[in-house]
């Protein structure tokens, strides 16, 4: 799915949910590291967690990241101020586009704390 944030950008965003998942939802925004993408594994993985226990799951790839990468290119460090004000877009995103599936308005974030991670999340959330 594409979410636009402003004139010519939009990220690409994929939406997880499963029968578990009501028709009116809460929203998880599952953010990656950076230096990361949507399809990685660590967001993928709790991507699918969040969607079996009944939530719409919505992941994205920041400016410089994946698939929008090619929109804005790959530096990181000069796109570091919009991936940021972006959090706030894509929210006003799910409001205004996907309020047939949110439930009240309840949107939380996810996502890693450091850069990178190991598999140690896989012991750990069950």
């Amino acid at each position: 799915m594409k979410i636009p944030v402003e004139q010519g950008i939009c990220l690409r965003g994929s939406l997880y949910y499963s029968k578990e998942t009501p028709l009116k939802a809460p929203f998880v925004i599952n953010l990656s590291g950076l230096g990361e993408h949507r399809e990685s594994e660590f967001v993928k993985y709790f991507s699918e967690k969040f969607a079996h226990e009944g939530f719409y799951v919505l992941t994205y790839d920041y400016r410089a990241h994946g698939e929008t990468a090619k929109q804005t290119g790959k530096n990181i460090t000069k796109n570091m101020p919009n991936i940021f004000r972006d959090v706030n877009k894509v929210i006003s995103w799910i409001i205004e586009k996907q309020k047939n599936k949110l439930l009240d308005q309840k949107i939380a974030l996810f996502g890693p704390i450091s850069w990178r991670c190991d598999d140690s999340y896989k012991r750990n959330f069950r």
